[in-house]
């Protein structure tokens, strides 16, 4: 019995030559620091370069791994994503779960632990009750 393989892309420059990917694991990734040198976030985490590549070949995406990134926003792109399963946001800066986390509806894990989150919206969690896995450890 043979498996599927799916190929998961761990750069942002392997995503962009990846139509239909599957899958993209970008955790501790120097892709999301800023490289412009005309931008304020010089150096810092930036979502600017993930929102085009997933704009432009993420609607298959079925699993985005954004751990350890030191993000403190997300691009509005990963909302749009209608096939993503599987959020890892663990081990960044997030203050609080967008509630357009809502528009995922193929959601099955969303994992913030390590966040100072304030918590989990109660619309986000009355949405997701028993259908998506929310992992929050209530760090601050």
């Amino acid at each position: 019995m043979a498996g599927r393989l799916t190929k998961v892309a761990r750069s942002l420059i392997e995503a962009n030559r990846s139509p239909g990917m599957k899958a993209l694991d970008l955790r501790g990734s120097a892709d999301l620091l800023c490289v412009n040198m005309m931008c304020e976030k010089v150096g810092e985490p930036c979502i600017c370069r993930l929102s085009r590549v997933l704009e432009a070949n993420g609607s298959e995406l079925r699993s985005l791994n954004l751990s350890g990134n030191k993000l403190t926003q997300l691009p509005g792109a990963v909302f749009e994503l209608p096939h993503l399963q599987i959020l890892d946001l663990s081990g960044n800066m997030l203050q609080e779960i967008p509630e357009d986390v809502l528009k995922l509806q193929s959601l099955k894990v969303l994992d913030v632990t390590n966040n100072p989150l304030t918590g989990v919206p109660k619309r986000v969690a009355r949405a997701f009750y028993g259908a998506t896995e929310i992992r929050w450890d209530g760090s601050k």
